[in-house]
């Protein structure tokens, strides 16, 4: 019987290293998927960011236009007069 629990002791002490290397693989991965998530948030802003800073370029070009019309229809009414 001595040599079946040594074999016994053995295979626990495998058993408790290879949960020992799981619950640290565990830890990495969530880890990962935390900086995944926060990297992923990062673009996702930076793009929208951009996104805004063209659609305000966009309604600054607008207006300008729609200043210029603006000056045109009372320079034409003043002529008008």
């Amino acid at each position: 019987g001595n040599s079946k629990d040594i074999e016994i002791q053995n295979l626990k002490t495998l058993l408790s290293k290879l949960q020992a290397d799981y619950d640290k693989l565990k830890e990495t991965n969530n880890s990962n998927i935390e900086k995944l998530k926060k990297t992923t948030i990062y673009y996702v802003l930076k793009i929208k960011k951009n996104q805004l800073k063209e659609d305000l370029n966009n309604l600054e070009e607008r207006n300008h236009t729609l200043n210029l019309s603006s000056n045109k229809i009372n320079v034409l009414e003043e002529e008008n007069k």
